[in-house]
């Protein structure tokens, strides 16, 4: 892996340990699910970054009824 794809991902790595800290300290149940999922997907982002996959933006949009 080149050391500017290394570098990302360490990033991404710090991120996810970050979010994951203040899921745990958190004492707001809706709070720590937020934190949790941040954590899960900066995770997910060092992964793909470590597989070498192309990473493609990814919009996030929800459906009121």
């Amino acid at each position: 892996m080149p050391m500017a794809q290394q570098k990302q991902s360490q990033e991404y790595r710090h991120k996810a340990a970050e979010c994951a800290r203040k899921a745990l300290a958190a004492r707001e149940p809706t709070i720590r699910r937020g934190f949790a999922e941040a954590a899960r997907r900066w995770r997910n982002l060092a992964q793909k970054q470590e597989d070498g996959a192309e990473i493609q933006p990814v919009s996030i949009f929800a459906l009121r009824r």
